[in-house]
């Protein structure tokens, strides 16, 4: 699986990356909303988890730009951040497409079965026609 990581805190990109890599993952990564519309372009991941919180373009005004995008609009999106965690910004998160607000921190094999659970999600909902 191709996971891109938009996390401007080094750390935090770290063990995200960690952990995606330990379960197999492809991850590729960018440091604030703009590298990460440019990478998803590049790249075509296979889900997007995100940061709300980043200089130039933060993680709201980048899922508007992925679910605009008709080639990028079927990238499940998850927001996994500590800040803007509260029950609006989940509301705006998810009235923007995203899938999952997830809020930091989590254990990573809670983050791993979340995230899988989600991407099991997606592809049942692509396979069945409305």
């Amino acid at each position: 699986m191709k996971v891109l990581i938009v996390e401007d805190n080094a750390s935090s990109l770290k063990l995200l990356r960690l952990t995606l890599e330990h379960y197999g993952c492809t991850v590729i990564e960018a440091e604030d909303g703009q590298e990460g519309l440019e990478q998803a372009n590049r790249h075509r991941p296979d889900v997007i988890i995100s940061d709300a919180l980043m200089p130039r373009m933060d993680g709201f005004q980048l899922i508007r730009a992925v679910k605009a995008d008709p080639v990028l609009c079927t990238i499940p999106f998850i927001f996994y951040s500590s800040t803007y965690t509260g029950e609006k910004e989940h509301e705006l998160a998810l009235s923007l497409g995203a899938e999952a607000f997830i809020n930091k921190p989590v254990e990573p094999a809670v983050l791993w079965e979340k995230t899988c659970a989600i991407l099991q999600d997606c592809a049942t909902r692509q396979r069945t026609p409305d």
